[in-house]
């Protein structure tokens, strides 16, 4: 045993035992210590009212009426949500109604799934962000018996790793099918070298009975989710697992990838034991079950142009920028985007002609083309809402004396939220 892996409490805590499998807490029953209180204050507050009203000899009759009215109008409010705990159970009533016909969509909590140059982050419904993990695990063979020493030493440290950074993990140990297991592939090819033609008949009829062999058979997975409740690690995450990960590899694996959004849907299809999952209606009834507020944080209402004219924004206008924001956040290239091109390939038509250009007049269609393309995006984070320079000039234009016809596109919004 590495003694450097172990880790001694000096402060004299104690670990907590349960009695049983429940805990030490007992079973709650319907009748608890408010629910009586509450039907013993009623009780005594009907026999308080009832005597004061008999006491009333010079009170109308219409008086006592109305009394007796507001107390049973109070009682009734009372029993309803106090004692029978009726929203409670409407709304179990409403959950059953709702997953009469159950799906795995009960145990569904991702509310999206944010693919970022291959690699996928799941975004939870509580606000947590999540990195599904595939070890590939290697070979013993061949491996002395301080290899399981170093082994565990590289697990200890991936997971101090993942703790120090602040994140939290979930292990998963699952038994799957080996289906085509890569080393075979490798061993195929190392027999293809062989070149005594007998000796290599007999090591592919063996390694064929090998593939055989491990289609049927199961073989155990190693999953990790590794998550945080901090939102502002969202572009960090991936940097941060990556990292973690390297320190796996001085153990018994030989690889790892991270789950893209396919392969998590697969990964709870084999959890929940189902051949059939609608990922688009598990995330619908995850934003109705939790009621999460889907409206943009911000609203893009004015472009202010540097010639003091103003550029009023549809509703239709603020859908296609807000697209545009998106096809760049998710694009993998490192060219600038023109704005003003991407709206007359949504649109159909010149955008110029809301800026104030007359293009009847007759300019120079080069200085045109040229000026527009300068017209590019700095910086859109539509995820985190963080629209800083969402149309920005490029650095590109030398000559501040551009031409009357030609408008630049400030970076001036006015937001309505």
């Amino acid at each position: 045993m590495n003694s450097s892996r172990l880790v001694k409490n000096t402060a004299g805590d104690k670990m907590f035992i349960p009695m049983n499998v429940e805990g030490n807490s007992y079973d709650e029953k319907f009748l608890n210590t408010t629910k009586v209180l509450t039907i013993v204050s009623l009780a005594v507050y009907w026999v308080f009212i009832l005597t004061w009203i008999n006491t009333l000899e010079n009170a109308s009759a219409l008086f006592k009426v109305l009394i007796v009215l507001f107390s049973l109008f109070a009682t009734i409010q009372l029993v309803r949500y106090v004692v029978f705990e009726e929203r409670y159970f409407f709304k179990m009533y409403q959950k059953m109604l709702l997953y009469k016909n159950p799906t795995s969509d009960v145990f569904w909590d991702i509310a999206s799934i944010k693919s970022i140059y291959g690699d996928s982050i799941a975004l939870y419904s509580d606000m947590k962000i999540g990195v599904f993990v595939k070890l590939n695990r290697g070979s013993i063979v061949g491996k002395d018996e301080e290899f399981i020493e170093s082994h565990y030493d590289a697990i200890s440290d991936f997971l101090r790793e993942i703790i120090g950074r602040g994140y939290k993990y979930v292990h998963l140990n699952l038994m799957e099918r080996a289906d085509n297991d890569t080393r075979l592939d490798y061993l195929g090819a190392e027999i293809d070298r062989v070149e005594n033609k007998n000796i290599k008949k007999l090591l592919q009829l063996q390694l064929g009975n090998l593939k055989n062999v491990t289609r049927n058979s199961l073989y155990e997975n190693d999953y990790y989710l590794i998550y945080t409740q901090k939102l502002d690690r969202l572009e960090l995450i991936l940097k941060d697992v990556y990292d973690s990960l390297d320190i796996l590899m001085d153990g018994n694996y030989i690889g790892y990838n991270i789950l893209d959004a396919k392969e998590i849907i697969e990964l709870h299809k084999e959890q929940i034991g189902v051949a059939y999952f609608n990922y688009n209606l598990a995330t619908i009834n995850t934003f109705r079950e939790y009621q999460v507020d889907r409206r943009p944080a911000v609203r893009l209402k004015k472009i202010y142009l540097n010639n003091g004219s103003v550029i009023e924004l549809t509703k239709e206008d603020e859908l296609f920028i807000r697209k545009i924001a998106t096809d760049i956040v998710s694009s993998s290239s490192t060219e600038s985007i023109d704005i003003v091109h991407r709206l007359n390939a949504i649109k159909k038509q010149d955008f110029r002609l809301r800026s104030g250009v007359d293009l009847d007049k007759r300019v120079d269609a080069q200085a045109v083309q040229k000026k527009a393309n300068t017209v590019s995006n700095k910086a859109v984070k539509v995820d985190s809402v963080d629209f800083d320079k969402l149309i920005d000039n490029s650095s590109d234009v030398s000559d501040k004396k551009l031409d009357d016809n030609i408008q630049e596109i400030s970076d001036d919004f006015e937001f309505d939220f």
